[in-house]
């Protein structure tokens, strides 16, 4: 005999809910306690071209009004001209200003990623800075210039932070990834004898990994292909962290510690640290060249100049630095500098000196651009590999 079963009011309210809610998804584990990564197309130097004018031996009334329109439409100008930097624009573009840069990701995730450089990049509606798991950044291009003086193009720009869980990779690394493709670096174009680009690369790439394991070294990996320094008067790649496949002027010369000082034409070529560096010897002519002053202005300083001493230096190399805890790197470092002084003998009563002081120390390698392409960092944590677990947040659409 079939029997009816009435549940209670509340009974079948309760029933209800369990048939119609799914489980609680898997707690998601946050980043390891202490634990950071960052990436950016590139990071800068924090040299600028600050040239200076100073003027001897003035005179006073009538003498002054002779003086006076030469420095105002002429060394002015000039001084003026040669007051800049591409780093602020580069760092706000390709660097911390910009959007091509993503910070330290809040969860762990997997899987576990190819071996450098062999990563697949997010791409797509995947790739967002705002990701709990991999904030990433891409652009398919990116232009920066500063006044003519120097300039840097580029290709896809792409980079992302992570850190792989435990249960796919047992060190559970945090890391910091970037890449940049086609990049070309000039500087005072408008000089015939300089080839632009200064400096092209076909495609670099910087890893900076820090495990969290408690045992396991960070590490830092770097790479770049086809770069080309003057048109190819310089040929290199980067690989296993330093210079390789080096060439000049034709001639193989493998690493940077069998580089020997060569001087060919206007330029020398000689190492510096783990780089590879070229002194440029230019002529106030050259200069003015590349330079956009006025036909009077050009002819009034050619014809006022009793000296000229001027050198564009190009500093080319990758850098990678690793501690305990932390590790840091670029794929290829572009260093480029003007130096030098001009002297000037107004109408045989003034002598005026500009000053181009070089912006090669303390760390900086280039007054007219220094840019750390493919830039990486990371940092390991202090509380254990395993991190906390954590309620993933609601994303704010859903509130």
């Amino acid at each position: 005999m079939r029997r009816n079963v009435l549940l209670p009011v509340g009974a079948a309210a309760v029933a209800a809910l369990a048939i119609g809610v799914a489980a609680p998804a898997a707690e998601a584990k946050a980043v390891t306690t202490g634990a950071s990564a960052y990436s950016a197309g590139a990071s800068t130097g924090s040299a600028n071209l600050t040239t200076t004018l100073t003027l001897t031996g003035a005179v006073g009334g009538l003498l002054d009004g002779l003086i006076s329109p030469i420095v105002s439409s002429a060394l002015n100008p000039l001084v003026s001209a040669l007051q800049s930097t591409v780093n602020s624009a580069a760092s706000s573009i390709l660097g911390s200003g910009g959007s091509n840069n993503a910070g330290s990701p809040s969860q762990q995730t997997g899987p576990k990623p190819a071996n450098f450089p062999g990563e697949t990049f997010p791409s797509g509606a995947a790739c967002t800075a705002a990701s709990t798991t991999q904030p990433c950044y891409s652009a398919a291009s990116a232009s920066v210039g500063a006044a003519g003086l120097a300039g840097v193009d580029a290709g896809a720009v792409h980079g992302f932070t992570q850190q792989t869980q435990q249960s796919d990779d047992a060190t559970n690394p945090i890391f910091g990834r970037a890449q940049i493709a086609s990049v070309s670096v000039s500087a005072l174009s408008g000089i015939s004898a300089l080839t632009s680009p200064l400096v092209s690369a076909g495609l670099v790439d910087a890893k900076a990994n820090c495990p969290n394991d408690g045992s396991t070294a960070p590490s830092a990996s770097v790479s770049a292909t086809n770069v080309s320094l003057l048109g190819g008067l310089v040929t290199l790649s980067v690989a296993n962290g330093s210079i390789a496949n080096l060439a000049v002027n034709g001639t193989s010369v493998g690493s940077i510690g069998s580089l020997t000082t060569t001087t060919v034409g206007a330029v020398t070529v000689r190492s510096y640290g783990s780089a590879v560096r070229l002194d440029v010897t230019l002529s106030l002519s050259q200069l003015l060249s590349g330079l956009s002053l006025s036909a009077s202005a050009v002819s009034e300083l050619l014809g006022d100049v009793t000296s000229s001493s001027l050198t564009l230096s190009v500093i080319v190399g990758p850098n990678s630095s690793v501690t305990s805890t932390s590790a840091k790197a670029w794929g290829l470092g572009v260093g480029v500098d003007l130096s030098g002084s001009l002297k000037f003998d107004l109408l045989g009563l003034v002598g005026a000196r500009v000053s181009l002081p070089t912006g090669i120390s303390g760390g900086n390698y280039g007054n007219l651009a220094d840019l750390r392409l493919a830039y990486a960092t990371c940092t390991a944590g202090s509380g254990g590999s395993g991190g906390s677990s954590s309620t993933p947040a609601v994303p704010p659409a859903n509130v």
